[in-house]
């Protein structure tokens, strides 16, 4: 059972109750498509196997889940989390494997049938692992999300770009990722961090932005995931990733994160910083003026 792991996650909570609502008119999910699914329990129920065991599983932002039987349900029986086309070793299976059971990642796959001994039983055949980073509750609408390297000179600046997941790609540009809202850790805030230049997955919901530059929208995640497993030395200098976050001619410390590569600009996790674009001259950065 997850746990919420901060006050905020109580304000999440009413606030994921409008976005569910949105998605229980959504299209149903394409048995043709890979989806991505989440475990919502284990069964625990008392009688044999095939009939009893494994896990149910839904896929996310929707109300209901195409099973492996062609059935639509709130949830799908799932047995077995099959990762061979992952080349992962036996180590790292287990790990995930006990990780998704505890309702703590989400894969992209599809549910299928394959042979059992007396009847066809239920699989999820995975293509993509992520991990839950805050062990928190997942709460509100799920969105996978990268940076857009925009940059502005005033704020709210649309920064990040956010994609509505099993949603056949309903796309927006928002200012603000808060990721510290779900609870985790300083290392685990910098690692997703430096991740969102490539793609994290976060679910959370919206909070309105204004400021100079007009009105934004805020993600605040109650959770975020990165890749399973994690590319050791991405966004990383030297031998290992005790250094910081390259940033333009710059490398940002810790608890920093680039926000203007062009200026070589560091700011503080979830901080802001000044938006413009640089160009490199004998002098160093200078500011365009006039878009060039």
């Amino acid at each position: 059972m997850r746990i919420l792991r901060s006050p905020v996650m109580i304000l999440l909570s009413l606030f994921g109750l409008l976005g569910s609502s949105f998605f229980a008119f959504a299209a149903p999910n394409d048995p043709d498509d890979p989806n991505y699914y989440i475990v919502t329990r284990q069964d625990m129920r008392q009688c044999l196997y095939p009939s009893c065991g494994g896990y149910f599983v839904k896929a996310v932002n929707r109300a209901m889940t195409l099973c492996a039987n062609g059935q639509r349900r709130a949830q799908c029986q799932v047995f077995h989390l099959d990762m061979a086309a992952l080349n992962l070793t036996e180590e790292e299976k287990a790990e995930y494997d006990h990780a998704f059971s505890q309702e703590g990642g989400l894969v992209r796959g599809k549910l299928v049938e394959q042979a059992g001994a007396d009847e066809p039983i239920p699989v999820l055949v995975a293509d993509e692992l992520w991990l839950g980073q805050a062990q928190s509750e997942s709460v509100g609408t799920f969105y996978s999300v990268i940076g857009t390297g925009i940059v502005c000179i005033t704020s709210p600046c649309p920064s990040f770009e956010e994609t509505r997941l099993n949603t056949s790609g309903v796309s927006q540009r928002i200012s603000t990722v808060n990721l510290a809202a779900s609870g985790a850790s300083q290392e685990e805030l910098d690692e997703a961090y430096r991740a969102l230049e490539s793609g994290i997955l976060v679910a959370g919901v919206h909070r309105t932005e204004i400021g100079p530059g007009g009105v934004g929208l805020e993600l605040i995640a109650s959770e975020f995931y990165l890749p399973f497993p994690s590319e050791e030395g991405k966004s990383c200098v030297g031998e290992n990733c005790d250094v910081g976050e390259p940033c333009g001619d710059n490398i940002c410390g810790e608890g920093e994160y680039c926000c203007n590569a062009s200026c070589g600009i560091c700011a503080p996790l979830n901080g802001a910083c000044i938006q413009m674009v640089c160009e490199q001259s004998e002098s160093g950065p200078l500011p365009f003026k006039n878009g060039r």
